[in-house]
């Protein structure tokens, strides 16, 4: 993962230092460079800063914010069909000079405009100037998966990947939000756009947030709505079609998050879920992934075992690291400095452990996370049926929540569009 932060102020000149503070504070999220960029356009002036996590070239050619004509753009997170647009602005006559995502964001936007992001697959957030047209658009990913806050003061805004940005930047208040309190005690989260603090807000999914560099004034609009496929007319497939079209678009989602220039690693649990995942990337890969597990002396929270048995079944290079309670309470204190908000959901220990395990050894580790979301396997809608279906040799399971009610159409394209929300993690 990378990291973004920024402002925009009508105030005039700000400390150069003071935008280098802030994306300092993301060092953990980029710890392989770091880009500052300034711009000024009549009264107001604009910093925006990176840390990057090199996964895609390499080479200094990916070094952000990256600036093409009257475009900058600071960019958190991957476009995973970006070679296919790539292609395309290549017949339209624009020419590359490194082979990055973050170029290929630059060029959809002279293309297209700010609808450009309507073509990406990928998880991202992104800043992208328009000096142009002296506009800022703060854009997030359909389902959220890459963070981005925002906060408004009279005559500025301030954009970061994490809260820990923001609160370098003069007059934002750490001031703990009653309303967001009373919403974590009911959901075991803050919900966007929501933050703990007062003032500061989680810009939300699939939204883009447009800022005029002349006034300050504000436009956000929503560009992606999952609603509207499940309003969509039902289709006609039927469930075999389903599962055969489940299982292709799962292969191509892991295929696509296998391209990468460093080693890219799997979180596997024992689950369905991470299983699937595994044994897919496994089947497509031309040598052993590499899978990594957390155990645990508990034998009622221990799936090492049956981690262990999937990895040898599929054949992964896997590493399991067992840890018992000292361990757990010893991350107690990083924990608010990783997630910088409240979080009621326990296993973000083993999930903190785990990617710490990962990253000895790989950049990228894939996790199953949405897993449950995409194909309703909830508490409230217990499965009724399961089915296994071929994958590259790889016997996975896939399971259907029933009724089977003919939205497949829409579930199908959610699952394109989304990749089956595989996530990159990755902890410094």
């Amino acid at each position: 993962m990378c990291g973004i932060a920024g402002y925009i102020t009508d105030r005039g000149g700000m400390p150069n230092q003071l935008i280098s503070d802030m994306t300092s504070a993301l060092e953990h999220r980029g710890p392989d460079d770091q880009g500052i960029y300034h711009a000024k356009f009549g009264d107001a002036y604009l910093a925006m800063g990176h840390r990057r996590l090199s996964i895609v070239d390499l080479s200094n050619f990916g070094h952000q914010p990256m600036s093409r004509d009257f475009v900058t753009v600071a960019f958190n997170g991957e476009i995973y069909n970006f070679e296919e647009i790539k292609s395309e602005l290549l017949s339209l006559g624009y020419t590359f000079s490194s082979k990055t995502d973050t170029e290929v964001i630059i060029y959809s936007y002279m293309a297209w405009g700010v609808d450009c992001v309507n073509r990406f697959n990928g998880m991202f957030a992104l800043a992208l100037y328009d000096e142009r047209a002296a506009v800022l658009h703060l854009i997030r990913d359909r389902t959220g998966i890459k963070p981005l806050y925002w906060a408004r003061r009279a005559n500025e805004i301030v954009f970061g990947s994490e809260l820990k940005a923001l609160i370098r930047y003069p007059g934002i208040k750490r001031e703990i939000c009653p309303e967001a309190i009373s919403l974590y005690l009911r959901f075991g989260y803050v919900p966007e756009p929501l933050t703990i603090y007062s003032g500061i807000n989680k810009l939300r999914p699939a939204t883009i947030l447009s800022i005029s560099a002349h006034d300050l004034h504000i436009n956000e609009r929503q560009y992606w709505d999952i609603s509207d496929f499940y309003r969509a007319p039902h289709t006609s497939h039927s469930e075999r079609e389903v599962i055969e079209e489940v299982d292709r678009l799962i292969q191509s989602s892991c295929k696509l998050r296998l391209m990468a220039d460093v080693p890219v690693g799997i979180f596997l649990s024992g689950g369905y879920d991470s299983a699937t995942v595994a044994a897919v990337c496994q089947a497509v890969a031309s040598r052993p992934v590499k899978t990594f597990t957390i155990g645990f002396d508990d034998p009622n929270y221990n799936e090492a075992p049956e981690a262990k048995s999937i990895a040898n079944y599929i054949g992964t290079e896997h590493t399991e690291l067992y840890c018992n309670a000292s361990d757990a309470l010893d991350l107690i204190p990083n924990i608010v400095e990783i997630w910088d908000e409240p979080l009621g959901d326990v296993s973000c220990v083993p999930t903190a452990l785990v990617s710490k395990l990962a990253r000895t050894s790989v950049k990228v580790a894939l996790s199953a996370d949405g897993g449950d979301e995409c194909i309703g396997r909830c508490k409230s809608r217990p499965l009724k049926r399961r089915r296994c279906v071929a994958a590259g040799g790889v016997k996975v399971c896939h399971f259907l929540a029933f009724p089977f009610d003919g939205r497949a159409g829409g579930f199908i394209q959610w699952i394109y569009t989304e990749g089956f929300a595989l996530r990159a993690m990755c902890k410094a």
